[in-house]
């Protein structure tokens, strides 16, 4: 996930503190996800799919579970 992630951020151009604040979370709180150090909660990942309308996050994210 955590890998993922960071290259879906890097698809949108976008630095940690950009995307963090775009999706509504603290920077912390994404390094943390980030690094693997914290999973995403359901929260997270509501936000980030209201944030990416365009993308399915789902697709995205669980494609290989």
């Amino acid at each position: 996930m955590n890998e993922t992630l960071v290259n879906f951020r890097n698809t949108k151009k976008m630095s940690q503190v950009q995307f963090a604040r775009y999706i509504g979370v603290s920077t912390s709180f994404l390094s943390k996800i980030e690094l693997g150090d914290r999973k995403p909660s359901f929260n997270f990942m509501q936000k980030l799919k209201s944030a990416f309308d365009d993308a399915d996050i789902d697709e995205i994210f669980f494609k290989n579970k």
